[in-house]
């Protein structure tokens, strides 16, 4: 058996393993109730093992294969790379725009909320990108920062002659952090049992049934983006197969939704693309430099995962009975996404005050949290693994065009979208059709109290 058959084999046994441990969670979860939520301690210390390497991972990668660049390829990987991640926020754009046509017209009426009146979120980009102190963003889990700070001395090293002791040094830290992370992955049906049988026993059916209308929608972006465009794309543009493609993706997948920090599979991408192109016998150096600076670099940005995000608040304006209209995505999307560079819990209130929406909706988005974040970052581990894989082959020129491939997914996902989100909106429109009463919950309104006496007072003439 070769190795790399033998990689796919341990692969493909380690998924199925996690996969069981997920659905044993779950299972337990249910069934022991609030006794099983003890055992989340066990997923929280396997979440910081995975953490822990993530960071110095970031540094040693970026600063070792950015300062092994010669200014041409630089140039060329911030060219290419700047293309394809505008590709995929276009996906994202199109997604955001059009699942909420989901949402059927409803009679409903709004109360006014105080917290519309509130000061909007302020959102520190220059803090969030540019450090003033690098080991204070390290404390913080800044990443943009900390990546900004290992760009910024991999560009130096380029023109550092002396300069191979210090790449061998980054390499063989980058190698053991690597190992370690191999180890940790094999621990992952434990990790994933413990997470999913801890969150299973704290979810409520009445969290699920108040907000079915936004999972469903969320739940159909999700699948058709994760499953279907971005494989597909990649398929249609590069040597590798479609199967192939989500067969790589699997693992990281799976402890990206578990977990729900796309940020500790990072290492475990970088990994599958290699296997990727050894399956495919690329030996190509420059792809696997590529990989290795694409991953922590497109980490910062916003991902299609954190976009999936903002269907929270085309969500909010109809739960409130004041859907958004065309204009209100142009002002949304132009002065709301940049928010979302950071983070999502500042970048939802921040963009209810942009639309004049009661930030009270973001307690209701904070409910969602507990399957709507997995979720988004098991589609931006997707993001990150779809970009790196077309960039690399844009670097190592494997891209070719099958158009008759690009046709079929614009036109599948086009046709399944129309199907999917019209019959939402009919399900959607059928659950929720006679339930205005909002009316005769004003009418029956009554006082806290009895009514105090007033007593008179007799003014002179």
């Amino acid at each position: 058996m070769s190795d790399s058959e033998s990689i796919q084999t341990q692969g493909t046994s380690l998924a199925a393993r996690t996969i069981i441990g997920l659905a044993a969670g779950i299972a337990v979860g249910l069934f022991f109730g609030e006794m099983a939520a003890g055992i989340g301690f066990v997923g929280n210390i396997y979440v910081n093992l995975l953490t822990m390497t993530v960071l110095p991972y970031i540094i040693v990668s970026l600063i070792g294969t950015v300062g092994q660049l010669t200014l041409e390829q630089a140039k060329l990987l911030v060219q290419r790379a700047g293309v394809v991640l505008l590709l995929l926020w276009g996906i994202g754009i199109i997604m955001v725009v059009t699942m909420p046509l989901a949402f059927p017209t409803l009679e409903t009426a709004s109360f006014f909320s105080t917290s519309i009146l509130a000061s909007p979120t302020e959102i520190d980009l220059v803090g969030l990108f540019v450090p003033e102190n690098v080991f204070n963003a390290l404390v913080d889990d800044t990443v943009p920062a900390v990546v900004l700070f290992c760009i910024a001395i991999g560009v130096a090293l380029i023109g550092i002659k002396e300069k191979g002791q210090a790449l061998g040094l980054f390499a063989i830290i980058s190698e053991a952090l690597t190992r370690v992370t191999k180890g940790l992955t094999r621990m992952a049906p434990i990790g994933i049992f413990a997470i999913a049988a801890s969150a299973a026993a704290t979810m409520t059916l009445a969290e699920l049934g108040r907000l079915q209308g936004y999972f469903i929608v969320y739940i159909i972006a999700f699948a058709l983006v994760t499953f279907l465009v971005l494989p597909g794309l990649v398929a249609a543009v590069t040597p590798f197969k479609y199967r192939e493609i989500l067969s790589a993706s699997r693992t990281p997948l799976l402890i990206a939704f578990a977990t729900g920090k796309a940020l500790v599979v990072l290492p475990m991408i970088i990994e599958s693309v290699k296997e990727l192109f050894e399956a495919h016998e690329v030996t190509s150096d420059e792809a696997v430099a590529t990989a290795e600076i694409v991953v922590p670099l497109a980490y910062p940005f916003p991902s299609l995962g954190r976009m999936l995000a903002m269907l929270f608040v085309p969500f909010a304006a109809w739960f409130v009975g004041d859907p958004m209209g065309l204009a209100d995505y142009g002002l949304y999307i132009g002065a709301g996404f940049p928010s979302f560079f950071g983070s999502v819990t500042i970048a939802i209130p921040f963009s209810l005050q942009l639309m004049q929406l009661p930030a009270d909706m973001f307690q209701l988005f904070l409910v969602t949290g507990v399957i709507a974040a997995n979720i988004s970052d098991c589609l931006t581990a997707m993001h990150i693994i779809a970009l790196t894989v077309l960039v690399a082959c844009a670097m190592a020129g494997m891209l070719r065009i099958d158009w008759k491939a690009v046709a079929f997914v614009v036109g599948g996902t086009a046709l399944l979208g129309v199907s999917l989100i019209g019959g939402t909106r009919v399900y959607l429109t059928t659950v929720f059709e006679g339930s205005y009463n909002k009316d005769e919950v004003v009418a029956n309104m009554q006082l806290l109290s009895d009514p105090g006496s007033i007593t008179g007072i007799a003014l002179k003439e």
